[in-house]
């Protein structure tokens, strides 16, 4: 016996016709990890999808013009509008064509050192044994939008180009992007080229570091770079150099070593010690040191091991998550001159409210994180 649906079926989204029409050619100028349909896993046959530049569009969108909204459903029904959503057609096309230059780093070394600062970032992809596409692949991507989103598009597209990336591990360099036509000329005044973009795209930026109106992740004001010009991948180790130093660098961020590394100066370490009751007698807690966990700040979850006190061994996740992204964009920026300097992009309204640490009890407050008495 027949049965008949007792609604009609939803309607097909109309899409916008007309509109503006642009092409740019676009560089990746670092290693390119992932970015295929499977996790982690390149394409070499279409290795920049078009979905996946829509995503990376919608993400930067939203951490520049969408900090304007006062509210989540403003800004969700505005993108929509520009993006697309389940029930909406996107009124902006996205193409990608003429790909170009696609070569593989091959698993087991991707060609680089076997201990080099490249396996900072790149790490993944050697735990999971995957190539990495190499640097130099080049594509055209075409854009049609309405008149009235092309300041939202232009603003997305020139963000990506210069602070984000396609693929995975982004946030540390690969994939890294260039197209000349949003580029700045030059280092030189490179912090008025980015304050006059802010305001030729309407960005609205917080005045407190680590705050957005809606706390979602959005280009502030924090930005650093090394005025050094270089190649590609000589401003990509550079950043990442960077990161290493301050977060293990002996003598910095810990105290010299022979053969063993030596002892952390950052307090997590001693944190879990006192509070745990445990530690080998050479490594007792250090009193004056405060409490607190300030590294996850920079991104979770942390994997803490103590060699020769495994039963110290533990974890640290964001409350009621697995893991939060790091703020901190670490990748070589192109000028116009074909020349690259590594810039270190903080994203405002990313930050840890609530810390579990595995072992402990409780979950930890922000002020186990962000706290003067770190400094």
């Amino acid at each position: 016996m027949s049965r008949r649906v007792p609604f009609e079926a939803p309607k097909c989204p109309e899409v916008k016709k007309g509109g503006e029409e642009v092409s740019y050619t676009i560089k990746v100028v670092t290693p390119m990890y992932g970015g295929g349909a499977e996790a982690g896993v390149n394409d070499a046959d279409n290795p920049v999808r078009a979905a996946s530049v829509r995503g990376h569009l919608r993400f930067w969108w939203r951490a520049t013009r969408g900090t304007a909204f006062s509210s989540i459903a403003d800004l969700k029904k505005r993108e929509a509008e520009i993006w697309g959503s389940m029930g909406q057609a996107s009124s902006t096309i996205v193409e990608v064509l003429r790909q170009s230059g696609v070569e593989s780093r091959v698993y087991p070394g991707h060609g680089f050192d076997k201990y080099g600062i490249e396996t900072y970032a790149i790490f993944p992809a050697s735990s999971g044994e995957h190539d990495l596409l190499k640097e130099g692949l080049t594509f055209e991507l075409r854009l049609r939008y309405s008149e009235e989103h092309r300041d939202d598009v232009l603003c997305a597209l020139w963000a990506w180009v210069n602070f984000g990336g396609i693929g995975a591990r982004t946030r540390r360099g690969c994939g890294a992007l260039y197209c000349e036509n949003f580029a700045p000329k030059d280092s030189n005044n490179l912090a008025s080229w980015l304050k006059g973009k802010l305001g030729e795209y309407g960005i609205e930026t917080s005045e407190i570091p680590m705050l957005s109106s809606l706390g979602l992740p959005s280009l502030g004001r924090r930005f650093f770079y090394n005025p050094k010009e270089v190649d590609a991948l000589g401003a990509w180790t550079k950043g990442l150099y960077a990161m290493r130093n301050f977060r293990q660098k002996p003598n910095f961020a810990r105290n010299e070593g022979g053969e063993r590394p030596g002892r952390s100066r950052w307090p997590e370490a001693d944190t879990i010690r006192r509070a745990l009751h445990g530690g080998h007698p050479s490594h007792r807690p250090n009193e004056e040191m405060p409490k607190g966990f300030p590294r996850a700040a920079l991104g979770l979850p942390i994997v803490f091991q103590f060699k020769g006190e495994r039963e110290l061994n533990t974890n640290a996740y964001p409350k009621g998550k697995k893991r939060m992204a790091s703020p901190v964009l670490l990748r070589p920026m192109g000028m116009q001159d074909g020349k690259f300097i590594a810039i270190a992009v903080f994203l405002d309204g990313t930050r840890v409210k609530e810390l579990d640490v595995e072992k402990l009890r409780g979950s930890l407050t922000q002020e186990a994180i962000v706290n003067p008495a770190f400094a």
